[in-house]
């Protein structure tokens, strides 16, 4: 796995450590089956054994991480089942904003819009920029319902392990070029004033993700 070795900040030091090895699993250094030695680790990021063996644990508890013995992890495969459970919410939450926003319609959406020109501008240049593009329009659309513990879902979902895991087999098997063109027209649909018709839109766009998903976690397709 290539790192860069993390300055020495007491402050977030498991946050960085965990950005690390998320990172490195979205740019494909690591992969399901790979162990994580906690001494090796920490010699790699320049720091104490602790923040990383704090950082495994946090991602023992996301669900992406087992413990393999007592010094060693491994990066493990999500199953279908907690890929579907992830979508699952998504889709609860992103639907029922998306229905929100087509009541309030043009005004609601507007910030959406301009979080994806925004992106739209930004070279996607990695798995982690794609990812963060896609959370950023998507974030919009919920933060458009002005109702906080939507968007609060929304980030806990959004920021779990599990959630860059997914995408990341979401990416291997799509092409950059289209997610403009597939988020203009899903905000459009929204911005049409149709709540039945927006939610059904946002559940379509959701799907669409998990069927590359699947197709991308079975078939191991690359763009």
């Amino acid at each position: 796995m290539k790192v860069e070795r993390i300055e020495r900040d007491p402050r977030g030091l498991t946050s960085e450590v965990r950005d690390k090895i998320i990172g490195a699993m979205m740019a494909g250094e690591l992969v399901p089956g790979d162990r994580l030695i906690l001494d090796t680790l920490a010699d790699q990021f320049g720091v104490s054994r602790t923040p990383v063996r704090d950082a495994l644990l946090r991602l023992v508890s996301e669900g992406i991480v087992e413990l393999a013995d007592k010094r060693g992890y491994v990066f493990r495969q999500l199953s279908d089942a907690e890929i579907e459970h992830n979508l699952e919410s998504r889709i609860a939450i992103e639907s029922y904003a998306a229905e929100i926003l087509a009541k309030k319609g043009e005004t609601g959406i507007r910030s959406a819009r301009a979080a994806l020109d925004e992106v739209h501008r930004t070279p996607r240049t990695s798995v982690r920029a794609f990812f963060e593009a896609n959370m950023h329009v998507h974030r919009a659309i919920v933060a458009g319902t002005e109702n906080p513990q939507l968007l609060s879902f929304f980030d806990t979902i959004w920021g779990q392990a599990a959630s860059n895991q997914i995408y990341n087999q979401y990416y291997q098997s799509t092409a950059d070029e289209t997610f403009y063109q597939d988020h203009l027209r899903l905000i459009d649909t929204i911005a049409l004033g149709q709540p039945d018709t927006a939610r059904a839109a946002m559940v379509k766009h959701i799907c669409s993700g998990r069927e590359l998903s699947r197709h991308g976690s079975n078939e191991e397709v690359r763009p």
